[in-house]
């Protein structure tokens, strides 16, 4: 073999040698990101975060995680197959290729609950997710890690509602533990992994529901309500203007509104029930 023959074969083993990887920890889950005042979400590592997520069961059925996944490939770009004939450009083989990017498949999601809840939580959940990340930069993603499906099972539990009252049980707190891991593949054909990343959620029934000073009244039958129609007439609306501000995600994180509660609310009976005190 001649000299050059052999300059091929190690810099293509070099090449080669760069885009594996092991099968886990080519990836980093760093964090669960949190939506800014605008609902937008910073994909740099160290933007805002949730250490801790809430689910009021009550308002919504379903909870999304906005994971940041950091690669921590080395790039592939300092590996040439081969310099161009006669040190000219031009040459396919002089272009760097980078074989290290990651192109994400999915997420598998499982959850652990505490030993005495009688609702069961599912294991091993695969979703599809899609997005590309290059190595040493990071991506974030929206992953429903909980359903509406499985979502609906929850807030029947009777944890969370009285089936003889059909009443939920307000301020009841569940904190179960999400567990997510992204999968991916290079663009050298390698799989790779990212490391099981933990986050403690609480699910609740109207822990979120906020009743502000100046929005209460007295109902028709003298319980308190949300209702701004139900204001005296002498004081109009007072301090229960419709102005307020309205979460990015229903029910997710972030308090709401009893005032926005009862414009969602499919009729009065279900207002009264979910959004007065």
């Amino acid at each position: 073999m001649t000299r050059t023959g052999i300059m091929v074969v190690l810099l293509f083993t070099a090449f080669a040698g760069a885009a594996c990887v092991e099968d886990v920890g080519s990836m980093l889950v760093v964090h669960n990101a949190s939506l800014n005042d605008t609902c937008e979400l910073d994909a740099e590592v160290g933007g805002n975060f949730l250490p801790k997520g809430t689910l009021d069961i009550m308002l919504t059925n379903k909870y999304v995680m906005f994971p940041t996944i950091q690669s921590q490939l080395q790039s592939s770009k300092n590996v040439k197959i081969e310099a161009a004939a006669g040190g000219g450009t031009g040459d396919f083989r002089d272009t760097l290729n980078e074989g290290n990017a990651i192109t994400l498949s999915g997420a598998t999601v499982s959850f652990t609950t505490p030993p005495n809840v009688t609702f069961a939580l599912p294991q091993n959940v695969f979703i599809p997710v899609s997005g590309t990340i290059f190595p040493g930069s990071a991506t974030t993603t929206a992953l429903e890690v909980l359903s509406v499906d499985i979502g609906n099972v929850v807030r029947r539990a009777p944890e969370f509602f009285d089936a003889n009252e059909e009443a939920f049980k307000r301020r009841s707190v569940v904190t179960v533990l999400v567990t997510v891991k992204f999968d991916g593949t290079t663009t050298s054909g390698t799989d790779v992994s990212s490391n099981e990343f933990t986050f403690p959620m609480d699910i609740c029934a109207g822990c979120l529901l906020i009743h502000p000073p100046g929005t209460l009244f007295i109902d028709d039958d003298n319980s308190l309500t949300c209702d701004v129609s139900k204001a005296p007439a002498e004081e109009g609306v007072g301090g229960a203007t419709l102005d307020f501000d309205t979460p990015c995600i229903l029910g997710q994180d972030t308090a709401v509104d009893c005032r926005l509660c009862r414009t969602l609310a499919p009729d009065e009976l279900a207002a009264d029930a979910l959004c007065d005190p």
